[in-house]
């Protein structure tokens, strides 16, 4: 399989506290939670517990911070960290065009990971956050194993589905460093293709 990895570096703020970004294409592995799809990555400048929360926090739909990109809503469950909970998705692509799917918490280890399905709308598949601990720092990912489904479907050919997500991921990190008070500026290198 193909590498392929985008590199984005937001730096700023005094100390050059930083957010970097990747998209890599996964390499083959028979551990079935390293299922191959896209993952996108993010050292913040936070605790894995504070990144955790606001993560779930966010698709609580008790923060903003990835608006107008994308929005959740709580449907049925106390929380996003709670197996059993599904959540109502919207990414807009370019801040426009909706896409809506439906997501359910299916495994949770606080601070650690989350495991969601996609069970109707746009998407079928999973998707995996881990929250790792790197030098008081957390390397934040999000490994997204999902293909378009209904009316997506059969667009999909033709739509650049897996850059699209990464980049509204990268856009939702930056909105995230920044949430936490890191003061970031966009400052990009990228080598990618749609897969």
């Amino acid at each position: 399989m193909r590498k392929l990895t985008t590199f984005f570096l937001l730096m700023g703020g005094i100390g050059a506290t930083y957010c970097w970004l990747v998209r890599r294409q996964p390499s083959p592995s028979a551990d079935p939670h390293d299922a191959p799809g896209v993952i996108d990555e993010a050292l913040i400048a936070a605790s894995p517990d504070v990144v955790f929360r606001a993560v779930v926090d966010e698709h609580n739909g008790t923060t903003d911070w990835w608006a107008p990109h994308y929005s959740m809503e709580l449907l049925d469950g106390d929380s996003y960290g709670i197996v059993g909970t599904l959540v109502a998705n919207t990414v807009r692509i370019h801040g426009k065009y909706p896409i809506k799917f439906y997501t359910r918490t299916v495994e949770v280890d606080p601070n650690r990971l989350i495991r969601v399905e996609y069970v109707n709308g746009a998407f079928r598949g999973e998707a995996l956050w881990t929250f790792d601990e790197r030098d008081g720092k957390t390397l934040l990912s999000n490994r997204w194993s999902a293909i378009p489904a209904g009316v997506l479907r059969a667009m999909a050919p033709f739509l650049p589905v897996n850059r699209s997500h990464s980049e509204t991921m990268h856009v939702g990190f930056a909105n995230l460093a920044r949430f936490l008070g890191q003061d970031v500026s966009n400052s990009l290198s990228s080598s990618s293709s749609d897969s």
